[in-house]
């Protein structure tokens, strides 16, 4: 038991060394490949970018939804995690995110403004590698998209 805190004290340590503010970088997480999703995602932004700890964060979505099923309701989820670890989780009503008209036919662009609440990474957040996981799913359960974003906290 007191090896694993040791541990995960240098671990903490060692990451807050290697850790310093850089633009957030994102790609797609869908699995199993050669899985294609239905909503083609181009661009994701945040705002601010690094996040800061007790700050208000707004991830920008930019896409282009290519299904043949108009989506009229679904979820996003959104996770964020420390060495792996959960440390906040959100799911918004897709039909309600900042940007979003429902239905969302096929051919339609789809810009979305997701506000994450300042309590996401909160003041006392140790530094390191952070991944934030954004999975978007219709009424039904099926993935639409799923980006995954890697920021630092130093």
């Amino acid at each position: 038991m007191r090896v694993s805190f040791l541990v995960s004290l240098l671990l903490l340590g060692l990451s807050a060394v290697a850790a310093h503010p850089m633009a957030s970088n994102w790609t797609t997480c869908t699995v199993p490949p050669p899985k294609s999703d239905a909503l083609i995602v181009s661009s994701v932004s945040l705002n601010p970018d690094p996040p800061q700890r007790s700050t208000a964060e707004v991830v920008t979505l930019i896409g282009n939804y290519t299904g043949t099923a108009a989506v009229d309701a679904g979820t996003v989820t959104l996770t964020i995690t420390l060495l792996g670890i959960p440390v906040f989780s959100q799911k918004t009503d897709i039909c309600k995110v900042d940007g979003v008209n429902c239905p969302i036919h096929s051919g339609d662009s789809v810009t979305a403004h997701l506000d994450i609440p300042a309590a996401a990474i909160p003041g006392f957040s140790p530094p390191g590698a952070y991944v934030g996981q954004g999975l978007i799913v219709d009424g039904s359960g099926a993935e639409l998209a799923c980006i995954s974003v890697g920021f630092n906290l130093s």
